[in-house]
């Protein structure tokens, strides 16, 4: 009878501990998260431990792009499958979202899409600097991005993901952006 009760009793806490780890995981909490820092772009972030970074540095698009990736579709996070950050110093001629006019104007409308629709989702703050928040859903994949300056800079961090965007994905969103720092 006891080795019965004492069965009984693992399985319940067996049980709820899958319980707890499913509502996590829907929640996106993947758990470890690891910090990147880049002195070539003065920040630092967090990503999912699990992740892959791939680094590219300057060319005549972006001072530098890092992106971070699931090294298996196991360790992606709801839908998000990509993270990236993007340094542009010297935006070149007639690339949009780049200039500090542009930005203002961006930071004042309420709601603004361009032509290849690219709408403005929010606004917030990254790392204490203003940030326009920009949201495009194409068929089969969503983007959330983030633009703000800072020293005559262009900042863009990016979370793309599969499908439709839900509120799983926003949190994780929220987590990189609230973990940048400047250096």
């Amino acid at each position: 009878m006891r080795n019965k009760i004492v069965l009984l009793i693992a399985l319940v806490i067996i049980a709820g501990g899958l319980g707890w780890g499913w509502k996590m995981m829907k929640k996106g909490n993947t758990g470890k998260w690891r910090e990147y820092r880049s002195t070539t772009g003065g920040f630092r972030l967090d990503y999912p431990e699990k992740w892959e970074v791939k680094e590219y540095q300057t060319n005549e698009n972006f001072e530098l792009r890092v992106e971070f990736v699931p090294t298996t579709e196991s360790d992606r996070i709801g839908q998000v499958g990509l993270i990236s950050a993007t340094v542009v110093a010297s935006p070149g001629a007639g690339q949009m979202m780049a200039t500090p006019e542009e930005f203002a104007d961006w930071e004042k409308q309420k709601t603004a899409t361009t032509n290849s629709g690219i709408a403005k989702y929010g606004a917030g703050k990254i790392g204490g600097e203003k940030a326009v928040i920009l949201s495009d859903q194409l068929r089969d994949f969503w983007v959330l991005t983030a633009w703000f300056r800072r020293q005559d800079r262009n900042y863009y961090l990016g979370v793309m993901g599969n499908d439709s965007r839900g509120k799983a994905d926003e949190d994780i969103y929220k987590k990189i952006a609230n973990s940048w720092k400047w250096l």
